[in-house]
């Protein structure tokens, strides 16, 4: 069994490795205050771009194959999913059913949770969410997705992802893309189809230090899992 002391090496040595030579906290570009105040603690969660709520606009019926109903344009009377006219009251009829915005706020685990949201008769259903990423300089930036089922992502009216799938459940570290954004405000729009169970979505967007933060913690869960795993 390993003694505490070579635990406590072993954690040094990675904080050491993760903040910089000589224990030094590592240095986020200039001018990023926030992302050099996550990067002096190796721990912290990586910061966050991608929007934290959501205009979500739904559900529509899903008819035929899954790629059909993810290249189905359900929001053509509003300017199209390229440049989608959506804000808080934003409504559609559709098949003689009114299908309001609701605004929902991400859950703790960065996840959107769609069957929750609109509870019965959620399978074969398709859904939007829209949401807005703000930040002070254009950049390309990491995205992190998982959905639950298939779906599309906008950023700005240019798609950056597709993914069609007979089924899957929502695991938020998915897929990951790169994704380009400008300075100030960018529209994010997500599109995820459901064959039946669940149905949801989750999106990260990281900025270099985020991802440099994310590789800090996955270096620690690996540490803690040598630490907890039994004596051989």
């Amino acid at each position: 069994m390993r003694s505490k002391s070579a635990s406590y090496l072993i954690l040094a040595w990675a904080v050491s490795a993760c903040a910089g030579a000589q224990g030094q906290p590592a240095q986020a570009p200039s001018g990023d205050t926030q992302a050099a105040a996550n990067a002096s603690v190796p721990w912290r969660a990586p910061s966050d771009l991608a929007p934290q709520r959501w205009l979500v606009l739904g559900p529509f019926v899903a008819e035929g194959a899954r790629d059909a109903a993810l290249d189905t344009d359900f929001l053509t009377p509003i300017g199209g999913e390229a440049a989608p006219r959506i804000d808080a009251t934003t409504a559609l009829e559709v098949g003689g059913q009114r299908q309001a915005i609701k605004a929902v706020d991400i859950a703790a685990d960065r996840t959107v949770d769609l069957k929750k949201l609109y509870g019965v008769n959620t399978d074969f259903k398709v859904a939007y969410a829209q949401g807005i990423a703000t930040v002070d300089r254009a950049q390309v930036v990491r995205a992190i997705f998982g959905s639950d089922d298939g779906a599309v992502v906008w950023v700005n009216g240019v798609r950056v992802h597709r993914l069609v799938t007979p089924g899957r459940g929502l695991s938020p570290d998915s897929d990951q893309f790169d994704v380009p954004l400008r300075q100030g405000h960018n529209h994010v729009l997500v599109k995820v189809e459901n064959g039946s169970g669940g149905w949801g979505f989750a999106l990260r967007l990281l900025d270099e230090a985020g991802q440099a933060q994310a590789r800090a913690l996955e270096r620690r869960r690996h540490l803690e899992s040598i630490e907890l795993a039994p004596p051989g």
